[in-house]
């Protein structure tokens, strides 16, 4: 089992599972599906290319020896009242303190990215809570065509 994947290698896969999607889920651009529908069939495929990691769709829980969730996330919090947020698409290892390979946030209609970037940035800051290798936001029209944007350590690239 492969447990560290470059940067380069995770790319690869994760522009492979967006064609699958683009070619096989075609219709539900077309319709304009809510986000967590895109995001659940991108899962499937990511799950199929890191099968030795979890992957999760809005994933909401944290490693018990870490404190408040919203130490690293207060800018960008989804959930006011608690300051938690709320991935769209995660892969990671479930209850192992920084093995986070891959977090995704995903936008089909609405344009407001500047908290999927703040919150993109915190999660893959090297020194936070989280530390995920990278990080992407997927901006789909409804043809399926999406714009990435991908983050590391803590900034977009």
């Amino acid at each position: 089992m492969a447990y560290n994947y470059s940067k380069d290698e995770i790319e690869k896969r994760v522009y492979m599972c967006l064609e699958i999607l683009r070619l096989k889920d075609f219709r539900l651009f077309q319709i304009k599906c809510h986000e967590r529908t895109i995001a659940h069939k991108l899962g499937e495929y990511l799950q199929m290319v890191f099968p030795d990691w979890n992957v999760d769709l809005e994933y909401n829980r944290m490693d018990p020896e870490l404190s408040d969730i919203s130490e690293d996330t207060s800018n960008c919090s989804d959930d006011e009242s608690t300051g938690r947020i709320f991935p769209d698409l995660i892969v990671h290892r479930r209850g192992l303190k920084f093995k986070n390979l891959l977090v995704v946030e995903i936008k089909t209609i609405a344009d407001d990215r500047e908290h999927d970037y703040e919150k993109l940035e915190s999660l893959t800051e090297l020194s936070g809570n989280f530390r995920y290798k990278t990080g992407l936001f997927l901006k789909f029209d409804s043809k399926g065509k999406y714009e990435p944007v991908w983050f590391d350590g803590g900034k977009k690239r």
